[in-house]
C-alpha cells in the first residue's frame, strides 16, 4: 500500500468522524432537527455562547395566554397548549377535539388582539403527564423536562447524548418528546455540592457524545460517506481515462 493511499484512507476517516457530527450540528443551529435512527429528534444544542432573543408578547396576549393555561390545567384531553407566534404577531390556542375549538372559541371572546386556533395531536393534559414521566430519563443524563407548545411534544434537556437516551425516550414516548443538549449547564444541588463533584467532562462525556453525533443519524452519516466515497472514485476514473488506449485508426478507403 503506498503512502498516497494510507493517507487517502486517513484523511476519509477523519472526513466521516469530523464532518458528520459537524453538518449535524449545523442542521440543528439552522431549526433542521436531525431524526436519530430510533426516531427522536435532536432539537437545539443550547450554549451560552449563542446570543438568542425572544420577543415579548404584548399585554393582552399575555392575558389571553394566562387564561388558557388556567383552563389547560383542567383539561381532560381536548385542550393543547398555547403560544404567542411572536412572527404573525397573534396569540395560537391549541386545541385537539371540536370541543376543545368550542372552548378556545368562548375563551378568546372579547379578546381585543389577534388569535387563531390551531388543531395538534397531543393535548396539554397528555404533555403533561409525559413531562413528568420523562424525569425518569434522568439515568441517562436528563437534568429537566418542559413543554415545548409550538411543537406540540416535550422537550428533555441533556448534558450528553447517548444512543441509549434516543432509543430510550423513543421507546416509552415515541414521537412526544425531543432531545435537547446543554453541555454546559452547571449542575444544581439542594443542599450544596457533594465532596466528590463530577467533573465537566463527566457530565458532558464529550466522546459518547461524538459517537452519537457520528452514528446516530443515517441521512448526515450517508451523506458524508457519499461525498468521501466520490473523493476516491473521480481520482480513479480520471486515471483510467489517461491511460485507456487510444483507439486504432481507421484503414484508409482504397
Amino acid at each position: 500500500m503506498t503512502r498516497r493511499r494510507i493517507l487517502l484512507i486517513i484523511a476519509s476517516v477523519v472526513a466521516v468522524g469530523v464532518g458528520t457530527p459537524a453538518l449535524v450540528l449545523l442542521a440543528v443551529g439552522i431549526g433542521g432537527e436531525p431524526t436519530h435512527w430510533s426516531g427522536p429528534r435532536f432539537a437545539d444544542v443550547e450554549s451560552p455562547f449563542r446570543l438568542t432573543s425572544v420577543e415579548a408578547a404584548p399585554e393582552p396576549a399575555n392575558i389571553l395566554l394566562s387564561r388558557a393555561r388556567d383552563a389547560d390545567e383542567t383539561d381532560r384531553g381536548d385542550l393543547a397548549p398555547s403560544w404567542w407566534d411572536a412572527d404573525a404577531g397573534e396569540v395560537v390556542l391549541g386545541a385537539v377535539t371540536d370541543r376543545g375549538e368550542q372552548a378556545r372559541r368562548l375563551l378568546a371572546e372579547g379578546h381585543g388582539g389577534p388569535y387563531r386556533i390551531e388543531r395538534r395531536a397531543h393535548s396539554a393534559r397528555e404533555l403533561a403527564e409525559v413531562m413528568h414521566a420523562a424525569t425518569d430519563l434522568s439515568g441517562y443524563g436528563v437534568f429537566m423536562t418542559g413543554i415545548d407548545p409550538p411543537g406540540n411534544r416535550v422537550t428533555v434537556a441533556t448534558r450528553r447524548l447517548s444512543h441509549e437516551l434516543f432509543a430510550a425516550a423513543a421507546a416509552r414516548f415515541g414521537d412526544t418528546v425531543a432531545i435537547v443538549q446543554a453541555p454546559f449547564t452547571p449542575e444544581m444541588y439542594i443542599d450544596g455540592p457533594p465532596p466528590n463533584r463530577p467533573s465537566w467532562w463527566s457530565r458532558a462525556d464529550p466522546a459518547g457524545t461524538w459517537f452519537t453525533l457520528t452514528t446516530g443519524f443515517p441521512w448526515y452519516l450517508g451523506a458524508v460517506v457519499l461525498v468521501v466515497g466520490a473523493l476516491w472514485v473521480l481520482p480513479w476514473l480520471s486515471r483510467r481515462r489517461a491511460t485507456r488506449p487510444a483507439d486504432p485508426a481507421e484503414p484508409a478507403a482504397p
